[in-house]
């Protein structure tokens, strides 16, 4: 299929195959995202409602009703927004060039405020500074949540050093909704936090949710369209970042088809991370601007581009049919800083990201690196 999607297709077979499957064994299914026996695992719907859930638990665990939470400035806004609503405050910091916290900049603004619940991203897929991040969380005797909703799979420290570590699989496979949040019961800060038992606290706020789960037939329709129409009507779609004035859904379960396709598509994983590698590689070994050919240690999840001039970024941004993407649509506080160093800026104007999933094909790769010019 030479079609361009920004998020992957299910295959007919998947569709058939999924509405066959009855029995599904979470646990065997959370397996390959789990790091250690002793962690525990729980399915939502989407990650940001891990985000809530952990606030709350801290909150329920310390007594603590309003925790310092730190996240990237480099961050998106739809998740910020929503928690907004729940009273939750935020404190953003610092990012190098490597996509790293600037941690002399960290340590400098724990001074003033040490944060209570540090937030980590993996950016693209890649892994960040995990252990730098657990030695500051013990210092600063916060816990650390490890945000790899970019990560197809854990590799090298991902989810080795969090309390927590959520994954987004309904961005990466062909699935209406679906986050996985493990739970660590080995961190040495929890012990000092609070006499209530961590693991007995989250289980009490898992049960007390409403059993809800978001409806999946208008993603399936939409998906079986994608794969049937031209794909020239959603690429020449105006992009309009609609974050700020987005309503989320509170419906934290996973629906039942999301765990049917998701269980059809496990044996696939593999070969898809061959395809994400190899979709990836073709476009940025060609693109003439790129700087820096990483090596491939890790499963990408967008290809980016490092354009560093902004009207070129637009200009291949509003193409005809362009499938390019800004990441991310940033929160208020750090899109309307005046700050001219900001690198969370810096990043969301002079790069653009590709779809290089594993439904996109050597075809599809062409006629993105020919809008290019590459």
């Amino acid at each position: 299929m030479n079609k361009i999607t920004l998020a992957p297709l299910p295959s007919f077979h998947h569709i058939i195959k999924s509405y066959f499957i009855r029995n599904i064994d979470l646990d065997e299914v959370s397996k390959p995202w789990l790091v250690r026996e002793s962690d525990i695992s729980y399915w939502f719907s989407r990650s940001t409602i891990s985000m809530l859930l952990i606030i709350q638990w801290y909150q329920k665990l310390t007594g603590i009703k309003n925790p310092v939470i730190w996240l990237p400035e480099y961050f998106c806004n739809e998740p910020v927004q929503f928690l907004k609503k729940y009273g939750y405050q935020f404190i953003f910091y610092k990012i190098n060039d490597s996509l790293f916290p600037d941690w002399s900049i960290c340590k400098s603004m724990s001074l003033k405020q040490k944060p209570d619940i540090f937030f980590l991203v993996h950016y693209f897929g890649k892994c960040n500074e995990a252990r730098l991040a657990r030695k500051f969380c013990n210092d600063s005797k916060c816990i650390l949540v490890e945000d790899a909703a970019h990560v197809m799979k854990p590799f090298s420290e991902i989810g080795q050093y969090g309390d927590f570590t959520f994954y987004s699989q309904h961005k990466l496979f062909a699935i209406p909704d679906g986050s996985l949040l493990v739970q660590s019961i080995n961190s040495k800060v929890l012990k000092n936090l609070s006499d209530k038992d961590p693991v007995s606290t989250f289980r009490e706020i898992y049960m007390a949710l409403p059993k809800t789960s978001p409806g999946s037939t208008k993603w399936l329709l939409k998906r079986i369209a994608q794969k049937l129409l031209p794909d020239s009507i959603w690429l020449n779609k105006k992009k309009v970042n609609q974050s700020k004035s987005l309503t989320i859904s509170y419906k934290p379960l996973q629906s039942f088809l999301g765990k049917q396709l998701f269980y059809s598509e496990l044996k696939n994983i593999d070969d898809y991370i061959l395809k994400r590698k190899k979709n990836d590689m073709d476009i940025n070994k060609s693109y003439k601007i790129f700087n820096d050919l990483s090596d491939h240690d890790y499963i990408p999840y967008m290809a980016m581009l490092n354009i560093y001039n902004q009207e070129d970024v637009n200009k291949y941004y509003f193409l005809k049919g362009s499938p390019f993407m800004k990441w991310p649509d940033l929160p208020e506080e750090i899109d309307l800083t005046t700050d001219i160093n900001s690198k969370a800026k810096f990043f969301k104007n002079n790069h653009l990201f590709v779809p290089i999933h594993q439904s996109i094909n050597t075809n599809a790769i062409k006629r993105m690196k020919k809008l290019l010019d590459i």
